[in-house]
This record gives structure tokens, sequence and C-alpha cells, in this order.
């Protein structure tokens, strides 16, 4: 049986989750930044993470992201050794628009180990 150990730190809003796996690996993935954009417009989204005890990539995955808003970039990983990537979200001009809603980013380690933390996004009408 496989035991894994998830802690969560906050602190000086910067927000981290950490999962343990085995071999003594571990994963923590820093709470991104929330985001604010117009439809039409694209927006930066940073993914920092810490790796222990590997140094596999480390694929990304974003869920609930509004409506008609996606993830420019297709290779959705952190390359070995580098522990941030910056995302370029899009939002068409028919997006739908929202007020801080809650977007998660899930990073996987070795053995399944999975942590996941969220970030609030925004979308307004085009001026």
């Amino acid at each position: 049986m496989r035991t894994i150990t998830l802690s969560f730190l906050c602190a000086l809003a910067a927000c981290t989750s950490t999962v343990k796996g085995p071999n003594d690996t571990s994963l923590t993935l820093v709470r991104p930044s929330d985001q604010s954009m117009s439809q039409g417009d694209t927006n930066q989204v940073s993914i920092m993470i810490r790796r222990a005890n590997f140094e596999k990539d480390v694929p990304i995955k974003f869920s609930g992201l509004p409506s008609g808003v996606s993830i420019v970039e297709k290779d959705r990983i952190i390359p070995s050794g580098d522990a941030m990537r910056t995302f370029t979200l899009y939002a068409d001009t028919d997006a739908k628009i929202v007020a801080d809603q809650e977007v998660l980013v899930t990073v996987e380690g070795p053995g399944g180990i999975k942590a996941t933390e969220t970030f609030k996004l925004s979308v307004k009408e085009k001026a």
C-alpha cells in the first residue's frame, strides 16, 4: 500500500501544496497569482514547483477554465531541471464573462503523486 502525505502552507500570500511519494520523493506546487483579463486578450500565468529526489518532467493540467478561455501552449510540462514555466491564457472575443472563477492547476510527479492549487480568473467584457 502506498502512503501519500499532503501538506498545505500559506504564508505572506504564497500558498503551496506539497505531496510526498515513494523513495522520499516530493513535489511542491506554489499557488499561481490570480488573473484578470478582457475578452480577446492574452494573459501570462506562471507555474512554479519544487522537486525533491527526482528530476523528471512534470506534467501540468489546467481545469475549470471559463468557456472560451484556453491555454495557448500545447506542451504543458515543466521540463527536468526547471522550476517554473509561464503559460499564456487566451480569452476568445466571446469568452464567458466571469468574476473570480476558480481554476485548478494540478502537477504530477513520480509514482502518481499529484499536487493541486487554485487561482482566481476574471474575464471582463472587451471595452
